[in-house]
């Protein structure tokens, strides 16, 4: 019994032919296809093809006279400033009521007043010196009358002619000098003690602006004590730096033109835009040191705006004046001297800040390096680099590589043969 189910089935213990069977099978289909794609030349299906040339974005870059404005920075300050001292001592007796910070005061208006009784006591002494001096004067000019009458009846009776310093002596030049050295000495004291008078006042040099104030009624000042800080209202300085490379392209007066090129100077008042119209006033002599930029000092009238608002009648429907304020962090475009044959390109055009990338006539890549003549915010102005059928490249390439093909979209085509 044993025996015959032993040899019951030749296959059944034999598992690894059937697999060897079929992995010959997936061999002979693969040579199959093999075999008919490489004499065909065809390629399995994939889908559509690729072209070669890389799509791409581009705008048209042709050169034309544009006038752009170079875009710098600054502080405003008052040109003229002033921390205003006292220049007598004294008791102050009067102070102007706008002697507070952001007052206002004209040129003239006395700002303090010091107690003058001392000082008027000094001009009538010295007043008094003077007469006595020009008394004395009168009394020696009749001693000398005197002593030449003197002389002259003497030599009647003896004719020997006494010695130059003698004569001096005898006709009493020496106290002649000496009583006019003293009238000079007496109006110079009184004109000393009439400055010291008028000093007593204190008046503004300047239309200004009160920055600050040091100064009650009752309080005691001595000589050089300071009474108030004062910033002129008249005109504004800006002091910003410009790229040396750009000066030849700007009127500086003193250098190349008797009146500056002008600008326009703004900055954020809250949610409101506050423009004032600005003008260059002189070029410094050195650059500055931490960027080896040029130095230009700007002005501009009226920055509070006190002379507009002056000039305008009042009314509701008036806008109001918005100032300038001192010591604000303002915002100049600087108009260049003349129009300049640049290309315009839109900053993200830029690659790497300094490259292009360019569709040449023949369809391919080039990567140019321009020379960049401004840079602004939005906007790259270029002055070399581009030749005539040159297109930008605005859009981003992968891995691009010089002399590579390229192509355009059909609007981009069609817009070409137009």
């Amino acid at each position: 019994m044993s025996g015959r189910s032993d040899r019951a089935s030749p296959g059944s213990d034999r598992p690894w032919l059937r697999q060897l069977l079929a992995s010959l099978a997936v061999l002979a289909l693969a040579a199959g296809l093999v075999a008919y794609f490489l004499p065909t030349g065809q390629d399995a299906p994939r889908g559509e093809s690729t072209p070669s040339a890389v799509l791409v974005e581009v705008i048209d870059a042709p050169a034309r006279a544009v006038r752009p404005s170079i875009a710098v920075h600054g502080e405003l300050q008052a040109a003229r400033q002033l921390s205003l001292p006292a220049q007598v001592g004294g008791q102050v007796v009067s102070v102007h009521p706008a002697l507070i910070l952001g007052g206002r005061v004209a040129a003239g208006e006395t700002l303090v007043e010091i107690e003058k009784a001392d000082f008027e006591l000094a001009v009538s002494q010295a007043s008094a010196r003077l007469e006595d001096a020009r008394a004395e004067l009168e009394l020696e000019q009749g001693r000398q009358a005197s002593a030449r009458e003197e002389l002259e009846s003497f030599r009647e009776f003896d004719s020997t002619v006494e010695a130059d310093d003698k004569l001096s002596l005898i006709l009493r030049e020496p106290q002649l000098r000496r009583t006019r050295a003293a009238i000079e000495r007496a109006q110079a004291d009184l004109e000393q003690a009439r400055l010291n008078l008028a000093r007593a006042t204190v008046t503004a040099p300047f239309d200004s602006i009160v920055d600050g104030e040091q100064i009650e009624i009752g309080q005691v000042l001595q000589p050089g004590s300071p009474v108030a800080r004062l910033l002129g209202t008249e005109t504004a300085h800006v002091l910003v730096r410009v790229a040396a490379r750009h000066l030849p392209h700007l009127k500086i007066p003193g250098w190349n033109a008797e009146n500056g090129s002008r600008g326009t100077a703004r900055y954020r008042l809250g949610d409101v835009e506050v423009a004032r119209p600005i003008r260059i006033l002189h070029l410094a002599g050195s650059l500055d040191p931490a960027g080896r930029m040029a130095r230009v000092l700007f002005a501009m009238d009226d920055p509070l705006g006190l002379e507009q608002a002056g000039g305008e009648p009042a009314g509701a429907a008036s806008e109001p004046i918005r100032p300038m304020l001192f010591g604000a962090y303002v915002d100049v475009e600087i108009e260049l001297a003349a129009e300049r044959e640049l290309v315009e390109l839109p900053a993200g055009a830029m690659r790497n800040r300094d490259r292009l990338f360019v569709m040449t006539g023949d369809g391919t890549l080039a990567i140019r390096k321009p020379e960049i003549f401004l840079r602004r915010d939005d906007r790259v102005y270029i002055s070399d680099g581009l030749e005539a059928g040159d297109r930008v490249v605005t859009s981003m390439i992968a891995n691009p590589i010089e002399g590579m093909e390229l192509r355009t979209g059909p609007s981009e085509d069609a817009s070409e043969d137009q």
